[in-house]
């Protein structure tokens, strides 16, 4: 098991998306599993990168800094229930719903890599019945990457325990929204081997 980059959104996961484009030790970005758990980080995550509201709301997030942490408690989990990519610049507006960027985000962003595609991630996200302790101590707990293997502390079959954020009618219907949404974007469907259906029974 191990643990995904995220922004400030995923303190109050809600079944949204995630926009990547991976981290300068990675030549493209692609997701390492169908489930993981999300790493607090705000790395990056400038102010007029964010929407007003999300300023207010992750106000403490921003200021947070993991580094200065002995441990990191992480208390979020998510199943990849979709993923593509494009380069569709109408892709932060159309879905602007389902994440807390403002438009700078997206130019940012285009201009960085600018022939790589920016990788649409649809997340059912669950709160662990209790946070795993991660340790940060260690050269390759911080850096610009995307994805932490075999975190330590990291627990195995935290799925089964943990509560979603979205039940299956709610998640359902969000999934639906932003699946028609994206029908409207040139966006290319990945990753079909991760690719989880997202109700609780089929996990």
């Amino acid at each position: 098991m191990g643990a995904g980059r995220r922004g400030p959104q995923g303190r109050h996961p809600d079944g949204r998306i995630l926009l990547r484009k991976g981290g300068l030790r990675e030549p493209v970005f692609r997701p390492a599993d169908s489930s993981f758990l999300l790493f607090p980080t705000a790395f990056h995550t400038e102010d007029d990168l964010l929407r007003p509201h999300a300023k207010e709301r992750y106000r403490a997030a921003l200021a947070y800094d993991p580094r200065s942490a002995r441990h990191l408690e992480l208390a979020t989990g998510a199943v990849l229930t979709g993923a593509w990519t494009t380069a569709d610049p109408a892709v932060l507006q159309l879905l602007a719903d389902f994440h807390i960027w403002a438009p700078r985000f997206l130019d940012a962003r285009l201009r960085w890599r600018p022939r790589q595609p920016i990788t649409v991630l649809e997340l059912r996200a669950f709160r662990l019945a209790t946070p795993a302790r991660l340790s940060t101590a260690g050269p390759d707990v911080f850096g610009c990457f995307s994805w932490l293997r075999d975190a330590p502390g990291a627990p195995q079959g935290w799925l089964p325990s943990s509560t979603p954020a979205l039940d299956d009618v709610a998640f359902a219907a969000r999934q639906l929204r932003c699946r028609r949404l994206l029908s409207a974007l040139a966006a290319d469907e990945i990753c079909g081997d991760l690719v989880q259906p997202g109700t609780l029974g089929a996990l």
